[in-house]
């Protein structure tokens, strides 16, 4: 619950301080094994990092590597429930963002636990909690909307921010999303690709790609989208939308673990493995160690 802890002197606070103070400024469907079958478009411009992910590849060594006292942390939200972080461990420059949204009736922290197994200490892992539903039988946590969750967010990240000052690059976050998460992730992405340029959608989120949705995530920073389906019907509409959005220049993959049904665990959870690093393997940000 306390900012990251790390030895370091008063003289190199206070020099920090200054520099930082200075330096502001379709596929066809498979089997079990869930092989990936892509759908790259060829682009070559949408193969290109933008200048935001170019610029923020900051040297390692240049912090203070980071310590915490737990690998996992929650804090409070001014107007919201409290935020759940795994930060990156060790980490010596700025590292990225991937925010975890789950789906509906379900926590923040089974969520933010499963998807760490995958990011590991390259990124900051930042899952909301959403707000209570309004039936009364219905358990833990839902987003309530797109513009719900995106006010959510935007309150969890400042706080992100707060708690570890310097260590946060806010630019080109990934976005994870499953079920309701990954359906309340499509107008959140369509309003700002430039900030959400990649993402993984989980069972969830392929039917609310409009084309006005598709064309303008195409034209205005929208990079790689991961549609991941344990079911037959996830699987049909996905692979028709990624051949739209692949029109316009977004690399997509469709994934299928046949039988698997609408989770994100067990053999679901290894095809996210295998595609996560796809989505991100033309942002330079995540080769710094």
């Amino acid at each position: 619950m306390l900012a990251p802890r790390a030895t370091i002197l008063p003289a190199t606070i206070a020099l920090l301080a200054l520099v930082a103070t200075a330096c502001s400024r379709v596929p066809s469907c498979t089997r079990a094994d869930a092989k990936v079958e892509k759908n790259d478009n060829k682009n070559k411009n949408k193969n290109m990092t933008t200048d935001a992910e170019t610029a923020v590849a900051a040297p390692v060594g240049t912090l203070e590597p980071l310590l915490s006292w737990k690998s996992v942390e929650t804090f409070p939200v001014p107007d919201w429930g409290d935020v759940v972080v795994w930060p990156p461990g060790g980490a010596t420059s700025p590292r990225p963002i991937v925010l975890g949204c789950h789906g509906n009736a379900e926590t923040p922290e089974a969520f933010c636990e499963s998807m760490h197994g995958i990011v590991g200490s390259r990124a900051f892992l930042v899952c909301p909690r959403g707000t209570r539903p309004p039936e009364r039988n219905y358990p833990n946590y839902w987003f309530a909307s797109p513009q719900a969750l995106a006010i959510e967010v935007d309150a969890d990240l400042a706080v992100l921010d707060k708690h570890y000052p310097g260590y946060v690059d806010k630019t080109a976050v990934l976005y994870i999303g499953f079920s309701r998460g990954a359906f309340a992730s499509v107008g959140i992405l369509a309003t700002e690709p430039a900030r959400y340029p990649r993402a993984i959608l989980i069972e969830g989120g392929q039917d609310a790609w409009t084309p006005d949705r598709i064309n303008i995530f195409g034209a205005t920073g929208g990079k790689r989208i991961l549609f991941v389906c344990g079911q037959e019907e996830c699987l049909s509409t996905s692979s028709q939308v990624a051949v739209k959005l692949d029109k316009v220049g977004v690399l997509t993959r469709t994934v299928y673990t046949e039988g698997a049904g609408h989770v994100y665990t067990g053999a679901v959870m290894d095809t996210i493995r295998h595609g996560f690093e796809w989505v991100i393997e033309d942002d330079p940000r995540w080769r710094v160690r």
